[in-house]
C-alpha cells in the first residue's frame, strides 16, 4: 500500500490526476477496505476528506505524507 499511496500523491502533485480523482480512489479504498499500517490508513482518510471545506490538502500535507511513507519530494521546474 505504501507505494499505491506515494504513487497516487505523486501523481496528483504532477498533475497527472485532479483533487477529484485522488479524493475519489481513496473513498473507493474506505468503501471496499484495504489492508494497510496505521499511518497508511491516516493518509487514505486524510486523502478522502481532501475536497472538504477546511480539509483541503495543501503542499505541506502532501509532502508531510510522504515523508511518513519513507520518501522526501523534490521540485523541479521547467520552462514551458
Amino acid at each position: 500500500m505504501r507505494n499505491k499511496l506515494a504513487y497516487k500523491i505523486s501523481a496528483y502533485l504532477e498533475g497527472r490526476i485532479n483533487l477529484q480523482e485522488i479524493v475519489s480512489w481513496a473513498e473507493t479504498l474506505l468503501v471496499e477496505g484495504f489492508d494497510a499500517t496505521p499511518v497508511e490508513s491516516e493518509i487514505i482518510f486524510r486523502l478522502g476528506c481532501g475536497d472538504t471545506r477546511n480539509f483541503e490538502l495543501s503542499w505541506e500535507d502532501l509532502s508531510d505524507m510522504l515523508y511518513k511513507l519513507g520518501y522526501t519530494v523534490r521540485l523541479e521546474l521547467k520552462a514551458a
